[in-house]
């Protein structure tokens, strides 16, 4: 009987040995210390960025979008149409944006530009074959994109939080905002609504990320080998691409919405580009 009850207690105690590591290892798996908690935390630790969780899910989303769509499109369009043909129809898209510029610039009370808007506009739809060809840049009036998201800006608004849009791209609330204004606002596609020229501004807005990512190929994926954090990467030079276009400041270098390298685009790339990304 004694023997039984020592038997007893050995297991018992055995048991709650066991049974006090089981409670520790699930407390150890499931609650990080206190360093991988610092860490997380500084992860997400952006003011300007409190959805970057949620940023971070849309952002996966896209490059697979980007991959799977936007690269073959991209790369066959360029591997197909000559360079002539190409730098007619990016011609032809930033002209087709030229009457939403004035606009934007008027609203900005920048009247100076609004006036080379107009100029340029006039000189290309006349001397370049409606647009097709660009001689207003060869006389020094290159192309300068401005959006409603820029004219928010002026008028005093913030960005907001830094957004990142499904198959769009970076943004923010205003850009956002901006956007989608710009959209409905534009004069060509109100002009264009009812006839059989509508489908004019989605064709515009669809071929533009393609003619750019198409350009620009070789230097983003250079940029994605060797950021330590794509996503950070895309972002910052989103935010530094938005406030040189507010303060309407000359591009070059690190200016690319996909990372959107050390990307060598001038004034005209930079416009072009899908922004908020325009992805």
């Amino acid at each position: 009987m004694m023997s039984l009850k020592i038997i007893s207690y050995k297991v018992m105690k055995k048991c709650a040995v066991l049974l006090f590591c089981s409670f520790a290892l699930v407390a150890c798996a499931s609650s990080p210390n206190s360093s991988d908690q610092t860490r997380t935390e500084a992860r997400y630790s952006d003011p300007q960025d409190p959805m970057e969780p949620v940023n971070r899910s849309i952002f996966t989303f896209n490059q697979a979008v980007e991959f799977g769509v936007v690269t073959p499109v991209s790369r066959a369009y360029d591997v197909v149409l000559p360079n002539l043909v190409k730098d007619g129809i990016r011609n032809f898209i930033n002209h087709l944006r030229s009457p939403l510029n004035f606009i934007n610039s008027i609203l900005q009370g920048n009247f100076d530009q609004a006036a080379e808007v107009f100029g340029r506009f006039t000189l290309n739809t006349i001397a370049g074959f409606g647009g097709i060809f660009d001689p207003a840049k060869e006389m020094g009036l290159p192309y300068k994109g401005e959006d409603f998201g820029q004219t928010l800006a002026v008028w005093g608004f913030g960005p907001g939080p830094y957004l990142v849009l499904p198959i769009i791209g970076p943004s923010n609330l205003r850009d956002m905002t901006g956007r989608v204004v710009d959209f409905f606002a534009n004069p060509v596609k109100i002009l264009t609504s009812h006839t059989h020229l509508d489908w004019t501004p989605v064709a515009v807005e669809a071929t533009a990320p393609v003619d750019s990512y198409a350009r620009n190929y070789d230097k983003i994926q250079t940029l994605r080998s060797t950021s330590l954090d794509y996503y950070n990467t895309v972002k910052s030079l989103y935010n530094q691409r938005r406030q040189g276009a507010i303060e309407n400041r000359e591009f070059s270098g690190r200016q690319q919405m996909y990372g959107d390298d050390e990307i060598d685009m001038d004034q005209e790339d930079i416009s072009s580009l899908p922004d908020p990304s325009k992805h």
